[in-house]
């Protein structure tokens, strides 16, 4: 019986997306293109099957030794260590000894309240579609932060877990996804509200334009559902928009047509302003490191000697 690894999958994905993004060459590009294919098949199996793979082994012990490793890899002003075998107490309890079904955002409330900090203002980076790059380009918090670098996403992030009601309390084998929804998402939803009411100044959004199969923009994303909403107006005065397109791909969307559009709509419609980017040049030198010999890596490097040739 062949099985998947769903951890395994996901980096698997983030790794090929690094790959693909950044490749310039027309038969890797076609490789590539048919390995990612063929895991987006295999995950879209698992997640479609009655049961998925059971809780992280060993995860109390990942999420404290975490919490307690946090602050050694995160450089964030004002932070206070945390109890952190308490953060797990709170976490666990929404989910322990519990039907792996019931369950709701609100479990998560004592963990998200006690692990909460401030993020910086002006540093707050969302992403949809644009998992690998929009973290190198926040690059571990040392720019900006995103979910996964605050505590609260960074003791649980790849990770998966369920409840049963016999002991230990915790599935370690399977947890069912005929819930409508399972637990880690629920997380992640409530999460991603209370990342997004903490934001202040100017929060960035990194969005993938060159995806055929997906829009840019979707309503039903952790953004759309629960960050967009949840951004408070009175302390966040813009949305900086980044679409970045991947090398040598055609684009699918630009800052002024497709799904962007709906964006900037919903945007205003909940009174917020917005500024729009197409490939802004930071983000494509971060592509370039990749790829150098890429079109649009080529046309800076000729760009560059010119204007070094001139002083």
């Amino acid at each position: 019986m062949f099985c998947i690894d769903f951890h395994t999958v996901k980096s698997c994905l983030r790794s090929i997306f690094k790959m693909k993004i950044a490749a310039s060459s027309g038969l890797l590009r076609i490789f590539l293109t048919s390995i990612l294919t063929l895991v987006c098949n295999a995950q879209h199996m698992s997640r479609n099957s009655m049961f998925s793979l059971g809780t992280t082994r060993h995860i109390s012990e990942i999420f404290i030794g975490r919490c307690y490793d946090y602050p050694n890899k995160y450089n964030i002003p004002g932070y206070e260590e945390k109890d952190c075998k308490q953060l797990w107490t709170y976490f666990s309890s929404a989910f322990q000894y519990k039907d792996p079904c019931e369950f709701s955002e609100k479990d998560y409330q004592m963990f998200i309240e006690a692990a909460s900090i401030k993020t910086p203002e002006n540093q707050t980076l969302f992403w949809s579609g644009s998992y690998v790059i929009s973290h190198e380009y926040a690059e571990t918090s040392r720019r900006y932060f995103t979910l996964e670098d605050i505590l609260i996403g960074y003791v649980v992030n790849n990770l998966t877990w369920c409840g049963q009601k016999k002991a230990p309390g915790i599935d370690y084998d399977t947890c069912p996804q005929t819930c409508g929804k399972d637990a880690d998402s629920a997380f992640w939803g409530k999460a991603s509200s209370s990342f997004a009411a903490a934001a202040s100044g100017e929060v960035t959004l990194v969005l993938n334009g060159s995806n055929p199969n997906r829009p840019a923009y979707d309503k039903n994303s952790y953004f759309g559902r629960f960050e967009l909403p949840a951004l408070n107006k009175s302390k966040v005065h813009n949305i900086n928009i980044l679409l970045i397109h991947g090398l040598d791909t055609t684009y699918s969307e630009t800052c002024t047509t497709g799904s962007v559009l709906k964006l900037q709509s919903d945007i205003k419609r909940n009174g917020l302003n917005y500024t729009c980017t197409d490939d802004p040049k930071a983000i494509v030198h971060l592509l370039c490191v990749e790829d150098p010999n890429a079109r649009e890596c080529q046309l800076i490097n000729r760009l560059m000697g010119i204007a070094h040739s001139s002083f």
